[in-house]
């Protein structure tokens, strides 16, 4: 699958966080990697409540929306599709995710994956494209009025019936900057609306809300605290619309 634009692409985004969360990310990858691999996360146990959903994997079509080094999400992704689409703003994150994924691609059941440079608010696709879109904390880089009107286009991007998986921070923050994350120099960029504001975003986006709950995440020395994300697994309408169900939140 090539990711061809839809009739109407978005304007790109003169955000000043771009750049830096692009530049920190090319720095900082490996030390990333290295990081996200030594502290407990939940990004597996929702992964796993995804994959049963999905249609066998020789059809399913997903697209992530931040793939960092490919390591554990997208290696696993493509077991389990038919195309994958990884993106993320970083080519250095790009060149480790194909290396990384290089032996999980292109056997019986899984995915050719096909690596994308991109913003993900760039981003344009036909309309039903997708059997799942998910991101793993990487929308929390975009500004939060871009979250809005990225969750319209992945609701857009989604077959009718698909699913979508993320998570945001559980608290609000217009925008939070910080001058050296992970490498000395190396900034970065985070920003979020409240959970209540977050589950309002995805509903008014068209999907119905499968489960959302608040995980509070030990990022150990980098963090030095407990930080609340919102896990979001939601479901469009198998008609275009919101499929009729009672959302389950925790």
């Amino acid at each position: 699958m090539t990711a061809q634009p839809a009739s109407a692409e978005p304007t790109p985004s003169a955000h000043p966080s771009k750049k830096i969360v692009e530049q920190s990310y090319d720095k900082i990858a490996p030390a990333y990697l290295e990081w996200t691999s030594s502290i407990p996360s939940p990004r597996l146990t929702y992964l796993h409540k995804l994959l049963p959903l999905l249609p066998p994997p020789s059809s399913a079509s997903i697209l992530e929306l931040g793939c960092g080094a490919g390591v554990p999400c997208t290696q696993i992704l493509a077991r389990h599709a038919g195309s994958l689409i990884a993106v993320d703003i970083s080519a250095t994150q790009l060149e480790l995710a194909r290396e990384n994924v290089k032996g999980e691609e292109g056997g019986e059941g899984r995915a050719k994956v096909e690596f994308v440079k991109s913003d993900m608010h760039a981003l344009a696709f036909p309309d039903a494209t997708f059997d799942a879109v998910v991101g793993f904390y990487s929308i929390i880089h975009l500004p939060r009025e871009e979250q809005v009107a990225l969750m319209k286009r992945v609701e857009s991007w989604l077959k009718p019936g698909g699913y979508f998986l993320a998570n945001f921070s559980a608290s609000a923050c217009e925008e939070a900057w910080q001058e050296s994350w992970l490498a000395e120099g190396s900034g970065m960029f985070w920003s979020s609306w409240d959970e209540g504001k977050t589950m309002e975003m995805v509903k008014e986006a068209g999907l119905e809300v499968l489960e959302g709950s608040v995980v509070w995440e030990d990022e150990g020395p980098v963090g030095g605290r407990n930080v609340g994300f919102l896990w979001v697994l939601g479901r469009k309408g198998s008609e275009g619309g919101v499929t009729k169900g009672e959302a389950k939140q925790e």
